[in-house]
């Protein structure tokens, strides 16, 4: 799994998004005046039938998630 970004784009990455069973990368945007955008790319495997419980797993158990702006 990877994500590309412009070398001119600060961002951070976002490790409390990790999860075993589920292949995803997610990152903060840190744009000038604005608060950190999530942004994030994931996989789904053709065979693996509980994406979604996992996926819905990680969003609920990651304290910060809330706080962000999201673009999916």
């Amino acid at each position: 799994m990877c994500l590309y970004i412009r070398n001119d784009i600060a961002f951070n990455i976002k490790l409390d998004f990790d999860q075993e069973d589920l292949e995803a990368v997610f990152i903060d945007i840190l744009l000038p005046s604005t608060k950190p955008i999530l942004c994030g790319v994931l996989y789904r495997p053709p065979t693996q039938s509980n994406f979604y419980d996992l996926l819905e797993n990680m969003f609920l158990t990651c304290e910060h998630f809330s706080e962000k702006e999201s673009t999916w």
